[in-house]
This record gives structure tokens, C-alpha cells and sequence, in this order.
């Protein structure tokens, strides 16, 4: 590992501390061949690391380990180019205290690999994510308050909704009653209909016959062909009627 080319950013807060490779707190082993180490002793809960990829081809590795845990190996696929602010490592969750990390790369000749910069999150986040709780949860008691008001307006609304929805149904269905009762009118039939069927056949006399000033004489029946003749009675009344026909001799 080498002084990296490129600068790391200018980011220390109360939560993190960044660490320059450049840092006296960093110790380096001699050379910069293969197996070289850079060893930071820390305070806080976490760590991260970063650093740049040269543009050599291969796949330069490097290892980290935090104390007694288990080591990490990181790979990285070069692709001709540099590549800057590449994370080599971000340690697990540890106790709060004093920590050691050591880096070894693991590079050759025609891989390069640099250490940018170390970021260490302090014990300071847990105190300060202990603070935001009491604000969080005070926001979460207005919520059940402004549910509720939100429910009640709802079912307020949804009951005169229904209300005038009875009232216009049942404005139809007196509508529709009132159209049915103005259509049903009782029809009476016509008394001289009535009277004309009912009145029996009445006979007719011989005086009366005489009387008839139709030159056809009508044919008197107590059925319905009184009034009207057959074709043979037609005939009949037809040929009484005429002059017989006078033969010279």
C-alpha cells in the first residue's frame, strides 16, 4: 500500500472520524511489495475502508482483521482503468471500546492497490439514536388522534349520505304509485248497448207487414236471420213483387 493519488473527502463529525492514509495514527510496515500491512488502533463501534485501484490489469486483493474476528478478503476485477473510493472493507457491528485493525495486500508487481482513507463510527451513535427516540414516539401518539377524527368524520358523512338516498328512493316510489293510480280507470259500458242486447225478439203481425213501405218483404224469424234475408228469400220477395209476364197468342 501507497499514498493514493486521488484525495479523500473532508468528512469528520460526532459520529464518524475519518483517518487519511497520510494519518501518524496509521503504521506502515517496510516495502511495497506483496504482504505489506497498515495497522490502526481505534475507538468506537464500526470501520470502514477505502482506497483506489490502479490501472494495471489482474485482481489485486488485500485482507482486514479486527482483533481476534475472522479476517475478510477483498477482490477487485481491474479493468484498465483507476478507480477511486472503492470500499475495501466495512467491519460488523462491535462493542464500544478500543479496536485494532490491520490491513496486509496481497498485490503483485503488476497489481496496484492504495489505501484512501479510513472512516471509525464512534460510540457517540448510540447515545444519539437513544436521544431520537423520545421524538419519534411522540409523533406517534398523534397518529391514533387523528385517526380516530378522520373515522368519525367518515362515518358522519357515510350516515347522511344514506339518509338522502332513502329519501330520494322513496320519493320515486310514491311517484311511480301516482302514475299507476291515474292509469286505472274503470270503464262502464254504454247503457243502450246493454239494453239492445238484452231486449228479447219480438214478433211482428200481419197488420204490421202491411205497413211497410219497403217494396221488399221482409221474412220475420225469431232468430238472427230476421234481419237479415237469405239470398233464396230475396228471390222469393223479388219475383212476388214483379208483374207476372204476359204471352199473346
Amino acid at each position: 500500500m501507497a499514498t493514493p493519488p486521488f484525495p479523500c473527502p473532508p468528512t469528520t463529525s460526532s459520529l464518524q472520524t475519518l483517518v487519511d492514509d497520510s494519518d501518524p495514527r496509521i503504521s506502515y510496515s517496510d516495502g511495497c511489495s506483496t504482504n505489506v500491512t497498515a495497522t490502526l488502533n481505534f475507538n468506537g463501534i464500526g470501520v470502514q475502508v477505502f482506497g483506489t485501484v490502479g490501472n494495471a490489469n489482474g485482481s489485486p486483493s488485500s485482507t482486514y482483521q479486527i482483533d481476534d474476528l475472522p479476517s475478510s478478503t477483498f477482490v477487485f476485477q481491474a479493468n484498465g482503468q483507476n478507480n477511486y473510493r472503492i470500499p475495501f472493507y466495512v467491519s460488523p457491528l462491535l462493542n464500544e471500546g478500543n479496536h485494532t485493525l490491520v490491513m496486509t495486500a496481497l498485490g503483485n508487481s503488476n497489481s496496484r492497490i492504495w489505501l484512501d482513507y479510513i472512516l471509525s463510527t464512534n460510540g457517540l451513535a448510540s447515545s444519539s439514536s437513544e436521544t431520537s427516540i423520545p421524538s419519534a414516539s411522540a409523533s406517534l401518539t398523534l397518529t391514533p388522534s387523528s385517526t380516530n377524527t378522520t373515522a368519525i368524520v367518515g362515518g358522519v358523512l357515510g350516515s347522511v349520505v344514506g339518509i338522502i338516498l332513502v329519501i330520494i328512493f322513496a320519493y320515486f316510489m310514491l311517484r311511480q304509485r301516482r302514475k299507476h293510480a291515474d292509469r286505472s280507470v274503470t270503464i262502464t259500458p254504454y247503457d243502450g248497448l246493454v239494453n239492445h242486447i238484452a231486449a228479447p225478439a219480438h214478433s211482428v203481425s200481419a197488420s204490421d207487414v202491411s205497413r211497410q213501405t219497403n217494396p221488399f218483404r221482409p221474412v220475420i224469424t225469431t232468430s238472427a236471420s230476421q234481419y237479415y234475408p237469405t239470398y233464396a228469400q230475396e228471390a222469393l220477395i223479388v219475383s212476388e213483387n214483379r208483374n207476372p209476364p204476359v204471352y199473346e197468342p
